[in-house]
């Protein structure tokens, strides 16, 4: 897979200021990633949920 500079990914913004460059955060490159990842929460608890339950049953907490 080719990697994708941040700017590009809009999760960073630059600024100029003098010889330097200032990176920000660019929220809404992070809400895009945020709404993708939020897809898995769901299936990534119920798998915890369950291996907690398992380990529970078997002693191992």
């Amino acid at each position: 897979m080719p990697m994708v500079p941040l700017r590009e990914a809009r999760l960073v913004m630059m600024r100029p200021d003098g010889n330097r460059r200032l990176y920000f955060l660019d929220p809404r490159g992070l809400g895009d990633a945020r709404d993708y990842l939020e897809q898995f929460w769901p299936s990534a608890l119920a798998a915890y949920a369950a291996a907690l339950s398992n380990a529970r049953s078997e002693g191992n907490t």
